[in-house]
């Protein structure tokens, strides 16, 4: 560790994403940016301290979502508990022999992505809240159709498949030849001949 200024204050930027699973939403992730000031017996300000206090801070943030996704809260949930978690990361430091002099939160935010998902999933349940009940019975019976119509071409298919593996067509017999031969009336194979007496049955 670096020890040049032992016991004396130093400030780290904090800067995180971390993963929450929300129980309306599923996964999202947040960016959560902010600055703490520390200062502690054992660590002084450097490279390696601040590395150091970034892993902390990093597993910290994670044990607290991981707390909160538990106790099945939203999101919208989260962003109101900020000083909430200011509280428990702070905590985790002070069991780490730091001194916590300042640490504030100043950006906790869905990455874009997760917002834009959510924007989506929002606008789609409006959309279907909108419907009267008539309408979305309407909307549950084509789905059903429309899957129903889709199970049975695919097990159509899947029968003729079956009856064309079982049944082979024999090419030659599909070509007009003569059922029985016009020599000496053998029935015939499928053959250019008769396997009976050799009479030419098709010219090739």
């Amino acid at each position: 560790m670096d020890n040049m200024n032992l016991g004396q204050p130093f400030k780290v930027s904090i800067k995180n994403n971390c993963s929450y699973y929300d129980p309306n939403y599923a996964s999202l992730k947040f960016n959560i940016q902010g600055e703490i000031e520390l200062s502690s017996p054992d660590y002084g300000e450097g490279q390696s301290t601040t590395e150091y206090v970034n892993s902390v801070m990093d597993f910290s943030l994670n044990t607290v979502l991981m707390k909160y996704s538990n106790e099945n809260k939203s999101y919208q949930e989260i962003l109101s508990s900020i000083s909430d978690i200011e509280s428990a990361v702070s905590q985790t430091y002070r069991e780490r022999r730091f001194d916590v002099l300042a640490f504030k939160i100043t950006s906790f935010d869905l990455l874009p992505e997760y917002k834009a998902r959510i924007d989506q999933m929002e606008a789609m349940k409006a959309k279907a809240q909108s419907l009267s009940q008539e309408e979305f019975k309407s909307k549950l019976d084509e789905a059903y159709e429309a899957a129903l119509q889709a199970a049975n071409t695919g097990n159509q298919t899947t029968q003729m498949n079956q009856t064309n593996v079982a049944n082979p067509v024999n090419p030659a017999m599909s070509m007009n030849y003569p059922k029985f031969c016009t020599n000496c009336g053998t029935p015939t194979t499928g053959s250019n001949f008769c396997p009976n007496c050799g009479n030419r049955l098709r010219q090739v």
